[in-house]
């Protein structure tokens, strides 16, 4: 149906006689006014009879005839006749035969008229009932009644509560939770049992779920009542657990429902009651009505129901259409509730097509959305499960497919350099457009595996291909696509140049493997291609910058163009029921025309309007507010930063510098993002540690970095590099940080030589890293205090025995001085033999004395020479910085 515009009938009726009074039925022949195209009100006379009402009744029965449902069909026609139905009729035939969708609105004033199964309203040409018609909705209305105005824009998608009770008998609970949860995972949407299911629910219990969610700032969006329906008096009600065990089944009437729901449909902008008789009034002409139409009148924005018996079958294949396409498909509630009916019409043995029907108000058009799904990223790059959202490089998917088949029916290594500037929308491209198209069966099926290279190339590439191994070992099939994202980490994070090497040397080989097969994809900024000729393939004999610039093996991402753009910004708004205000979308593309690298800056300023939207509409106003394109970005980080204290300010420093590699002599304009380890960057004294999550949970909520891994292994980045080339602020601090920048560059590199070999610091070198220290305290990493700490411990174990040796080199001395000092005594005394041992003894001390000190001196000078050439040799393979 595209873009072409619905076909909208309205049908309006009100009872000629007690017209003020909706609920003024009498059980006879009733004359009613039907507003016509032109405005006048023509006459209709139903008969109200027993005949009318055993059919109605009939309908509900399991097995009805089909003879009745003709016989209703046909009933509800004759009703119409005398009015211009049939030119209405006409149109929707001629709608529906080129495809275009009919919404059919019935408003009545005459509460009776809703208990007729307008469902089966029969089409004089072709007898079908209207309902059959798949282009087709009909939506019911209560007069004079309006939706409640939601809140306030935010950035919360609005979630889901299943709620089910089977104190009415058995329920289908864990189908309708397995279709919901397949449906919310399928759309990347977060869906978690334990807080958004409720079982055995019963009134309190569903009211302080509700009260909860609201308290919490993630009020519900959706209801999901699963339950029975029960009788209760003239009407229907849904049939509840009691508040206590034991207590068994509680019918809730219509306006007991009211009164729990009602508070909340602001925000709660559809229900969906799976439940017999939902949709029943009852008894006619009682003034409470159905349960659906009570709280459509109630201020609910949209309410579905089955008038009849539900089938257990029915409610779970409903439950399974219904949310695939209004989550993961993107459709409107109206669109995915034709998709969930026409399913049910598969099912001859049951009537749930014709029992299924909505309550929502023609003011609120025909495109309800009661999520509010974020289409735009922001500065985060878009992932395989976003690829709804991304559009506008047709053409450079269509080149990176291509190329890989050549490559493969060549035979030549299938690796393809993706190459483009900072903020060109590599990664993008990569993951969101080729990776889902390749993955697609048509283009070889590919099974998809993601690193980044980091710090230790070799692990993340041995962590993609266990992960591989673990999916074939479970049944996968095809081959593997290995996507190595942010190749230019290779150069900016790995410090070893064999460990470049032998990496590269080795993605080369699995891309040149026959078996098994596997595609590599790198993306990488151009600036860095003149580094790849550092690294040399072995197996060609070739530079790896003979490869990168080589035709067949690289795709160059030049920056999008102006249509390009357009649906970028257009496509996605449109995907989620939304546009911009008239005249934005030129503003935008002004400002952006001459911006380098602006796509990172144009999804983050359309997120920001976003979370500024007034109603469905992106506007120009919140384009002012925020700066336009060139300011939103700063205007977001300044405004967070304004939120800081002191001393959560300094944190964010500390923090926001740590993650930009940045040569000393390097523009910040050409500065890199770094992963690292939460565990490395956060303080160690408690009070400082808290501070710094404080800040960083606000800066991964603010989508400025982002956090990945779990636990110990828990690591973070900045979302994007034009966070680093765009924030004035960080430019500052990383201008003012270079000396700081520098003696920690220096201690890491120290503090990773000792990992590797063992090599404290000593004398001049341990001096100055405990100067540095002094001065960067909150600043030090877990490896640089582990280092200084051994280091200490090895210099207090050397003066312990230096000590000892020393002791041991006086010893003599101190004995020949002794024995002298007593032979004195002895010769005194006239003791000969004594004399002479003591003489003796005194003789061999001061002969053997100077010797053992002399190469005591001798053996410590030359262990403070090899100590020193050592660290000297060490040293020098550490890159300058």
């Amino acid at each position: 149906m595209g873009s072409i515009e619905p076909l909208h009938i309205l049908v309006e009726f009100v009872r000629a006689e007690n017209a003020g009074d909706p609920f003024g039925f009498r059980f006879a022949p009733q004359q009613y006014l039907v507003r016509s195209a032109s405005g006048r009100f023509e006459s209709a006379t139903l008969s109200w009879n027993e005949a009318l009402l055993a059919d109605l009744n009939a309908l509900r029965q399991p097995g009805c005839e089909p003879a009745t449902l003709s016989r209703m069909g046909e009933t509800l026609r004759h009703f119409l006749a005398a009015t211009d139905w049939a030119e209405k009729e006409a149109q929707i035939v001629a709608a529906t035969t080129t495809g275009r969708r009919v919404i059919l609105t019935l408003r009545a004033a005459a509460a009776e008229l809703y208990a007729l199964p307008w469902e089966l309203l029969t089409i004089k040409s072709s007898g079908q009932h209207i309902a059959e018609l798949p282009e087709v909705l009909i939506r019911y209305e209560w007069p004079d009644t309006a939706s409640s105005a939601e809140p306030a824009a935010s950035d919360a998608t609005g979630r889901i509560l299943v709620a089910w009770s089977a104190a009415g008998g058995a329920v289908p609970a864990s189908d309708h939770l397995a279709a919901i949860e397949s449906a919310w995972q399928a759309g990347s949407l977060p869906f978690d049992v334990e807080s958004d299911v409720l079982a055995n629910a019963s009134c309190g219990r569903l009211a302080e779920a509700l009260q909860r969610a609201q308290q919490a700032g993630r009020p519900v969006a959706i209801l999901h009542l699963l339950c029975h329906g029960g009788e209760s008096a003239s009407t229907f009600g849904l049939t509840l657990d009691g508040e206590q065990p034991g207590d068994g089944g509680v019918v809730l009437d219509a306006g007991r429902l009211r009164q729990l729901l009602g508070p909340h449909a602001s925000t709660l902008r559809l229900v969906l009651l799976s439940a017999c008789d939902s949709g029943n009034s009852g008894a006619l002409g009682n003034h409470l009505g159905s349960v659906a139409q009570t709280l459509h009148r109630a201020g609910i924005a949209q309410v579905i129901a089955s008038r009849y018996p539900l089938s257990v079958a029915g409610s779970v294949q409903f439950t399974q259409a219904f949310y695939a396409q209004l989550v993961d498909g993107l459709a409107s509630t109206e669109t995915a509730f034709l998709s969930a009916r026409s399913g049910l019409l598969q099912d001859p043995r049951h009537l749930d097509w014709a029992s299924v029907q909505l309550y929502a108000r023609a003011a609120d058009g025909e495109d309800g959305r009661p999520l509010r799904i974020r289409p735009f990223r922001g500065l985060l790059a878009f992932q395989p499960r976003h690829r709804r959202f991304f559009f506008g490089r047709t053409r450079e998917i269509d080149e990176i497919v291509a190329d890989l088949s050549a490559l493969r029916r060549a035979e030549k290594p299938r690796l393809l350099v993706v190459a483009g500037s900072s903020g060109s929308g590599k990664s993008s491209l990569v993951l969101a457009g080729a990776v889902p198209r390749l993955q697609d069966k048509a283009n070889g099926g590919f099974r998809f595996q993601y690193l980044r290279p980091a710090g230790d190339p070799h692990a993340a590439l041995d962590a993609a291909l266990r992960a591989a191994d673990a999916e074939a070992a479970a049944g996968a099939e095809g081959p593997l696509l290995l996507v190595v994202d942010q190749f230019e980490e290779v150069f900016t994070q790995v410090r070893d140049a064999a460990t470049r090497q032998s990496f590269v040397n080795r993605l080369f080989q699995l891309a040149s493997a026959a078996s098994p097969p596997i595609d590599v994809v790198l993306t990488l900024r151009v600036d860095f291609l003149g580094q790849c000729g550092e690294i040399y393939i072995e197996r060609c004999g070739l530079r790896f910058d003979r490869i990168a610039y080589d035709g067949a093996h690289r795709v160059f991402i030049a920056q999008m163009g102006p249509d390009d753009l357009q649906a970028a910004i257009e496509e996605p708004l449109r995907r989620v029921g939304m546009k911009l205000e008239e005249g934005l979308l030129s503003r935008i593309l002004d400002d952006i025309g001459a911006e380098p690298g602006a796509l990172p800056l144009l999804q983050d300023t359309l997120d920001i309007l976003w979370q500024r939207r007034r109603g469905r509409l992106l506007r120009q106003q919140a384009y002012d507010e925020i700066g336009g394109v060139a300011g939103a970005l700063k205007g977001r980080a300044d405004a967070l930063f304004a939120t800081w204290n002191e001393a959560e300010q300094r944190a964010a420093q500390r923090l926001l510098v740590r993650l930009v590699s940045m040569k000393l002599d390097q523009e910040s304009a050409l500065a890199t993002r770094q992963r690292m380890t939460c565990s490395d960057l956060r303080p160690q004294d408690a009070q400082s540690a808290a501070c710094f999550d404080r800040v960083l949970s606000q800066l991964v909520q603010a989508r400025l970095l982002v956090l990945g891994g779990e636990g110990a292994q828990q690591v973070v980045e900045v979302a994007h590099e034009a966070l680093i080339r765009k924030w004035p602020r960080l430019h500052d601090w990383l201008r003012s940080d270079l000396a700081r920048r520098a003696a920690m560059e220096e201690l890491e590199g120290w503090a990773k030589q000792w990992r590797a070999h063992g090599t404290v610091l000593v004398g001049d070198q341990l001096r100055y890293a405990d100067s540095t220290a002094q001065h960067f305290s909150e600043d030090l990493s877990n490896d640089i205090c582990l280092l200084l700490a051994a280091s200490h411990k090895r210099q207090r174990n050397r003066r312990l025995w230096a000590w000892l040796f020393l002791g041991l080199g006086l010893l003599p001395l101190v004995l020949f001085v002794a024995v002298w000092q007593y032979d004195i005594h002895l010769a005194r005394s006239d003791s000969g033999f004594f004399a002479y041992v003591f003489l003796t003894s005194g003789i061999l001390g001061l002969f053997f004395g100077p010797f053992i000190i002399a190469l005591l001196i001798l053996i410590a000078l030359w262990r403070v020479i090899r100590l020193s050439l050592l660290n000297k040799r060490r040293t020098a393979r550490i890159p300058s910085q």
